[in-house]
């Protein structure tokens, strides 16, 4: 995560320009004018090259540092130009970029080839693509959190649960448990029997691991840390 700030950042604050005696810093746009497909940026990854990926509402382009590529190759009439992109997910171990998009599941791009190798359509809405502890995948869709093995090739998935809404965000704290906002609050599932417990009510958008225990959670309400150590408390921030 860190890393990925850091490229973020080399990307986008370019250097100081003195003015007047003082130093000043300019954030210069990274815009449709310079190549982006789309001023709306949903997601953003970088991959094992050092690649930044942005997906858009009208596809997806690659950031070296200086220029964009908008990404528009077919592929059995197919177009990455067309997709409106809800997500990202890089696995950088295989070369993959998981696409997660609005209306039509999961594309996956070999990073080689930048050819499509796997179409999955167990949702048609993606919110949230995150890698787990043992190197699974987990999905958020509009309809519950999907559990994404590959294996040598071949892809294979389940549903972990299939009652929440608008799984926005996933993190796996641990070998049997899994945290997730969805449209109706922030929940604890139990990997194995998808068992939820609800921690909080509200519209949750996201949730940070700040590590030994401690969460940040981001509902429409504001922003709120949980500590495991305190019994689960929840403080308002």
């Amino acid at each position: 995560m860190k890393r990925f700030f850091i490229i973020l950042l080399n990307c986008i604050i370019l250097y100081p320009i003195p003015s007047d005696g003082q130093e000043q810093r300019l954030f210069y746009p990274i815009s449709v004018e310079s190549g982006m497909p789309h001023s709306e940026v949903t997601a953003i990854e970088d991959d094992s090259s050092g690649f930044i990926w942005f997906g858009t509402y009208n596809g997806l382009a690659r950031y070296d540092g200086y220029s964009l590529m908008s990404i528009t190759k077919d592929y059995e009439n197919d177009n990455y130009k067309s997709l409106r992109i809800t997500a990202l997910h890089c696995d950088k171990e295989n070369n993959l970029l998981y696409i997660g998009t609005e209306d039509d599941g999961i594309k996956i791009m070999d990073l080689d080839t930048y050819d499509i190798i796997e179409r999955l359509w167990f949702a048609n809405s993606i919110y949230t693509i995150q890698e787990g502890l043992n190197g699974d995948i987990w999905v958020g869709t509009e309809r519950g959190i999907v559990r994404l093995v590959h294996s040598e090739g071949d892809f294979q998935y389940r549903y972990c649960e299939s009652t929440l809404s608008k799984v926005s965000s996933i993190i796996q704290t641990d070998d049997k448990t899994l945290m997730a906002a969805a449209s109706t609050g922030i929940y604890q599932i139990d990997i194995n029997s998808g068992h939820l417990a609800h921690i909080m009510s509200g519209f949750a958008r996201s949730i940070y691991d700040m590590g030994l225990g401690r969460y940040l959670l981001g509902l429409s309400s504001g922003l709120y840390l949980m500590d495991e150590s305190h019994q689960d408390k929840i403080t308002r921030i």
